[in-house]
């Protein structure tokens, strides 16, 4: 059974075992100041069932001419079994095998599958673009991650991108690993995360120490280190945020791995967090453009309500308000999906009001454009009015409102 004692520890001793320390201590964001480590020397069972090949990197300080390294198990010895087999301690071998070989005094013996002088090659090909949005509530059923731990797919966090997300709220360890995969062609990795919510009385409780961020780590040696692509902070992210990651030259390649991690939580149901709409891919998806011919690309791309996709005033096909409703008092609107808007961006539509016909006199029936970027909570006009009398305007504009004695 997993106790928090029942650990392996690795230590290593330069003075002939008086005293011993573990090869590496963790040194991760927000809690140590030093050079970033994601990787302690400590095995726990909770982490290790059945036979996992280790490698590890040895750190400077036990190079010398007098090392000795042991395992050492501290908790409790009743009944709790451990071995240790294929122990290697030499010279490094090309790329560490890339984490898919053993290495031998003659270099590497590559795992079933895998070739080459450091097993760099694959006989299967492995996925050069992955679109997850959590479906189903099974966890087997996601083929493209090695490993979901201390997840649930649900509500849990309220809506991330779309219907359910995943869900870190169990105990033990919390984390999400892809499988292999081949970003040699990607640029981005994109995704939607939560760190909790403000409000107390949500089931979504938000972390409040240091070392319950999120780090997004990548690996390309199956996990024998994994470097820092970005850290997210337990202070933020309290509303879901589209993250887009551009990824450094050496994440794309075959064979790599991506991994969100948050290293330290109180317990279950505490310092909860929720991750939705993986995607890894060469473009973004931030751009719409629409001639209403498509109605897939439409209901993709945008939401409406009370409006009909149809011909009006001489054009084939708009999104057209008819006014013809029963529910005349309540507002008309269409709205975009969340997209990433990037530095010099533009908005550019055709727009008619009325068509001819007379707009209703003494009433407020202009169209309003405006903007949310805390998905539809609050709305702002996209462009203010700035007029000549005003001060501290940078250049004159009015107001992105639309009359209709403007737009016949």
């Amino acid at each position: 059974t997993h106790q928090p004692g029942n650990s392996v520890s690795l230590e290593f001793s330069t003075n002939h075992g008086r005293s011993w320390s573990l090869l590496h201590t963790e040194c991760l964001p927000e809690i140590c100041a030093g050079p970033h480590l994601p990787h302690s020397t400590v095995y726990s069972s909770e982490n290790y069932s059945g036979w996992n090949r280790i490698t590890i990197p040895l750190p400077n300080a036990a190079l010398t001419r007098n090392t000795r390294i042991r395992w050492r198990q501290t908790g409790p010895i009743l009944g709790n079994m451990w071995a240790i087999d294929n122990v290697y301690i030499g010279p490094s071998c090309l790329k560490f095998c890339s984490g898919r070989g053993q290495c031998t005094r003659h270099g590497c013996k590559c795992d079933p599958g895998f070739s080459g002088p450091a097993c760099e090659m694959a006989s299967q090909t492995f996925p050069m673009f992955i679109s997850e949005s959590f479906g189903s509530s099974r966890l087997s059923s996601y083929h493209n991650f090695y490993s979901i731990r201390g997840a649930e797919v649900s509500f849990g966090c309220g809506v991330l991108a779309s219907g359910k997300a995943l869900v870190f709220n169990k105990d033990g360890r919390r984390q999400l690993i892809t499988s292999f995969l081949d970003s040699s062609q990607s640029r981005f990795l994109q995704f939607t995360l939560r760190l909790g919510s403000k409000s107390v009385l949500s089931t979504c409780r938000a972390p409040d120490q240091p070392g319950e961020g999120v780090l997004l780590h990548y690996s390309y040696d199956n996990g024998i280190t994994w470097k820092l692509l970005e850290h997210y902070s337990y202070l933020s992210y309290h509303e879901p945020r589209i993250i887009s990651v551009e990824l450094p030259d050496d994440a794309r390649q075959f064979g790599i791995q991506f991994r969100w991690w948050q290293p330290y939580h109180s317990s279950q149901g505490e310092d909860v967090w929720a991750i939705d709409e993986i995607i890894m891919t060469s473009v973004l998806f931030n751009s719409i453009s629409l001639d209403f011919t498509n109605l897939v690309e439409v209901t993709q791309s945008l939401g409406f309500y009370l409006g009909n996709v149809q011909p009006c005033c001489g054009h084939d096909w708009t999104l057209c308000f008819t006014g013809d409703s029963k529910l005349a008092s309540s507002m008309r609107y269409v709205e975009t999906q969340s997209m990433q808007i990037g530095a010099c961006y533009m908005i550019q539509f055709s727009l008619v009001m009325g068509c001819g016909q007379k707009y209703t006199p003494h009433m407020d029936n202009q169209v309003k454009l405006e903007y949310s970027t805390n998905h539809g909570l609050t709305w702002h006009l996209v462009q203010e009015e700035c007029l000549p009398s005003m001060p501290s305007c940078q250049e004159f504009t009015s107001a992105s409102i639309y009359h209709a004695s403007e737009f016949t």
